[in-house]
């Protein structure tokens, strides 16, 4: 995959660096230039051919629009990818609290549900024990189970 973008990428060079020396060409254009005007102009449309053959190896590869416009207004388009990566960490952070949220509730409702539990043990330890002492009974080893 990466050959394919590599391809690209050298492709995309050249054709940047013949359209730069076309435009020196064409700004101290003089009549005894027009041949090395007619080579660069060739060799401009070599390049797009070249470009739009590597176009077929590409097809599968999608481009956010947002990428293009950040290259319209002259910022790099690797910003893109760093504000991309900063949003979803921070929505990341975001959903990541909202869990612990949700967690720490459950948690809470665990403990609140334990803590009655043990209370009704308790309460009911309590009224065992008690019946025994004021009549005097043995305790049994066991006590019966709780009915909830």
């Amino acid at each position: 995959m990466a050959e394919k973008f590599d391809h690209l990428e050298e492709h995309l060079e050249k054709f940047v660096e013949n359209i730069r020396q076309l435009g020196i060409i064409v700004s101290d254009f003089q009549p005894s230039s027009q041949a090395g005007l007619n080579q660069k102009l060739n060799f401009i449309v070599t390049g797009l051919q070249d470009i739009d053959k590597c176009r077929q190896q590409l097809h599968d590869i999608t481009v956010p629009l947002e990428v293009f416009e950040y290259i319209d207004q002259g910022r790099n388009p690797q910003l893109y990818t760093k504000e991309c990566l900063e949003r979803a960490l921070a929505k990341n952070e975001q959903v990541k609290g909202k869990i612990d949220t949700m967690k720490t509730r459950e948690l809470g409702r665990q403990n609140r549900s334990e803590s009655r539990r043990r209370f009704d043990l308790r309460i009911f330890n309590f009224n065992i024990s008690r019946k025994y002492l004021l009549t005097d009974q043995r305790l049994p080893l066991d006590p019966p189970p709780l009915g909830r």
